[in-house]
């Protein structure tokens, strides 16, 4: 898969990911996706950076990765700087959350995919993770080449502190620094502390083996389990040294750890995981991730993507028309799927602010009251705006600003569709008013649905959450 390395830029990069995602419920992980796509798209808008032009950001399903192209040389601060003040200034129980954040400086590449959209090639993000990995919510650690860097702006430079060097995962050695000031009581001014060192492994009891057919084939057994970071590191690491896009290597990154943890999920009770492999091969239009064990493992490939109100990667996938697949071959089982290289995993708010809003069809509601005599009524024509906006590949937005009162009638009317637009054609709610809000409370229509208080909220806070 020959790619273009692209032109050379000073990349300024901003990690973050939420703190302890992988333990909460279905349901906080989608207030915490929402409400941080919320505070990065509305610190990107009081920045003033315009998507692909300024920004490329990058989803990494507990967190956000953005390289910024823009010239200016604190602009991963700042964005950390108005971050930290917006989460600290949020009220709602839901969106409350711990942000870890790491920043990183260095010169990567940035290209252009098949799609003509901005990607990045480098190395930049993976040091910048490592930084993020030591810290804690409302700390800002940097590596020390962003204090140098910024050291000699003078509303930076005592605010500036060079804590040392750090043992990161793997034993990585990262000098690193950190932005304090007593006067943000949002910012955690607390000297970084050395993780404590976890037992020390070595890969080469993990990872088996490198092929040169593809670009790699790790043989795994029973640690893998407890050794996902590991693995999904080298597994970074390995496509970032041989130039993959990091679109592509986020998406992969979620492939494995859920491949992995799908082998151990589906194990017959009471019996231990055997041998199994993890294969990545590159091909001239994509990357190929599978793993391949003994078919006595059972695995139902239509039962888990059929699962409702599941969140996995591999639902995720499947939504977006990509197929995984399922061979047994010699007795032995292989589940895996094909990434191709136009694969865009923005969340959909940054497609819409990168190009247009033309990826939502806005439909107001033109009664006052839906009630027995017009439900019917109400209901055609909410299929209707259904059909329109699924034949153009659009997210539909309703408007309700004009309605004030709706019956049981009506309110079934709206259920009925939302089950039949099922994932084809997600539809949200905006701008409900008094008594209508409270109808949508008693009957938990605000349970199955996406609300907002307004458009304008609506779009700044549109992910891939909205098709659920």
């Amino acid at each position: 898969m020959a790619e273009d390395q692209g032109v050379p830029f000073y990349n300024k990069i901003f990690f973050c990911d939420v703190i302890g995602f992988s333990r909460m419920t279905a349901q906080g992980q989608f207030a915490c996706q929402r409400a941080l796509n919320r505070v990065i798209g509305d610190v990107l808008a009081d920045l003033g950076c315009a998507l692909e032009d300024d920004v490329i950001v990058l989803p990494t399903g507990d967190g956000m990765v953005l390289n910024f192209l823009a010239p200016a040389p604190d602009v991963h601060l700042r964005t950390a700087i108005m971050c930290l003040e917006s989460l600290g200034t949020r009220s709602a129980a839901a969106d409350h959350f711990g942000l870890r954040i790491g920043l990183n400086s260095f010169v990567d590449n940035w290209v252009h995919d098949i799609n003509g959209n901005k990607n990045v090639v480098g190395y930049g993000i993976n040091m910048a993770q490592r930084v993020m990995d030591i810290g804690r919510h409302g700390q800002i650690l940097m590596h020390d080449r962003v204090r140098s860097d910024l050291e000699a702006y003078p509303e930076y430079a005592p605010r500036l502190v060079y804590r040392g060097i750090f043992r990161a995962k793997h034993g990585v050695e990262v000098p690193v620094a950190q932005f304090i000031d007593p006067d943000r009581d949002f910012i955690v001014d607390d000297a970084v502390v050395p993780p404590p060192q976890a037992t020390v492994r070595d890969l080469d009891t993990i990872l088996e083996k490198r092929v040169e057919q593809n670009v790699l084939t790790l043989r795994l057994d029973s640690r893998a389990e407890s050794a996902l970071d590991v693995i999904e590191d080298y597994v970074q690491d390995v496509l970032a040294e041989i130039g993959v896009q990091q679109r592509l290597r986020m998406a992969a990154r979620w492939i494995v750890a859920e491949l992995i943890q799908n082998v151990f999920d589906h194990a017959p009770e009471g019996r231990p995981v055997g041998a199994f492999e993890l294969k990545l091969d590159r091909t001239s239009d994509g990357l190929g991730i599978a793993v391949v064990l003994s078919s006595a493992i059972p695995f139902e490939l239509a039962e888990v993507l059929s699962r409702p109100k599941a969140d996995s990667f591999m639902q995720m996938m499947h939504r977006r028309g990509l197929r995984w697949h399922q061979l047994v071959v010699g007795g032995r089982r292989e589940l895996g799927l094909k990434l191709p290289l136009e694969l865009d995993l923005r969340p959909r708010w940054a497609v819409t602010l990168a190009k247009s809003t033309n990826c939502i069809t806005v439909a107001k509601v033109k009664w006052d009251r839906v009630d027995s005599r017009n439900a019917e009524d109400f209901s055609g024509w909410l299929k209707d705006q259904l059909s329109a906006a699924r034949a153009r590949g659009l997210v539909l937005v309703l408007d309700l600003s004009g309605l004030s009162y709706i019956s049981s009638a009506g309110l079934r009317a709206l259920i009925l569709a939302r089950r039949e637009s099922g994932l084809d054609t997600p539809f949200i709610l905006t701008a409900p008013r008094s008594p209508a809000l409270e109808q949508f409370t008693l009957a938990r229509v605000d349970h199955m649905f996406s609300l907002y208080p307004d458009i304008a909220s609506a779009c700044a806070a549109f992910g891939e959450e909205v098709a659920d």
